[in-house]
């Protein structure tokens, strides 16, 4: 799968999850701040657009009937 984001929404993508939200309740912290102070000196201008990828893993199966 691949998309065409900038920095703001690829943070606004990872704000999105609810990991993010658990995270920030019991450590009182925002994850998404430090990765975004992380990654801004590496994309240079945060208003570009580039093209993430990352791989989908799928388990996929049948649930058995309950009664026969």
């Amino acid at each position: 799968m691949h998309v065409e984001w900038s920095l703001m929404e690829l943070m606004g993508y990872f704000t999105s999850w609810s990991a993010t939200q658990a995270y920030k309740d019991h450590y009182h912290s925002d994850p998404v701040e430090k990765l975004h102070e992380h990654l801004e000196p590496h994309w240079e201008n945060p208003n570009e657009k580039r093209v993430l990828y990352w791989k989908i893993h799928l388990r996929v199966g049948r649930k058995k009937p309950v009664f026969p």
